[in-house]
């Protein structure tokens, strides 16, 4: 006889219920991230309401970008610090962001220059785009890691070579 602490579902209808996959209620289960309430006696899992809520957990925590890995991690906090976590993300979010925007910045700057309607050389197209990269990753640098006095003794140091040669 069955402990009846509420309904339980089968993977199919918690599937249903909560509109996530099958495979992806496998692969949760799979990787200890939300574990069936119980298994059958024929290995089949079943659901029940406390699932549910850690599932919704789990949804909330992926919609803020959190790897299965962090959620996991998150998860087994016993008392889990959501306001650092929110913290946390919104600020990898906003480094994702500027890339997002370098990126589009580049393609606009390489459309510019292929615009033209003679035939673009592929190679070149390729070094423009290295160069455009390495130039944003290098401002990005020095603007966010490099203190004034590093930045002048470092052209001071270029500018005395150029002068010497």
């Amino acid at each position: 006889m069955r402990n009846d602490n509420g309904k339980k579902y089968s993977i199919g209808e918690f599937a249903k219920l909560t509109g996530i996959t099958e495979r992806t209620l496998r692969h949760y289960d799979q990787v200890g991230l939300l574990k069936p309430s119980e298994y059958t006696e024929h290995g089949h899992r079943k659901y029940n309401d406390k699932s549910i809520a850690q599932l919704q957990k789990i949804l909330v925590l992926k919609f803020l970008d959190l790897s299965l890995a962090e959620i996991s991690e998150h998860l087994k906090q016993s008392e889990p610090d959501f306001l650092k976590t929110l913290v946390t993300q919104a600020k990898m979010l906003e480094e994702k962001k500027k890339q997002i925007e370098t990126v589009l910045q580049v393609i606009g700057r390489v459309q510019k220059t292929v615009s033209d309607p003679e035939v673009v050389d592929h190679n070149a197209l390729l070094i423009l785009i290295h160069a455009l990269k390495n130039e944003e990753a290098r401002n990005r640098w020095i603007n966010e890691q490099a203190s004034d006095s590093v930045y002048n003794r470092l052209h001071s140091y270029t500018h005395i070579r150029h002068n010497l040669n």
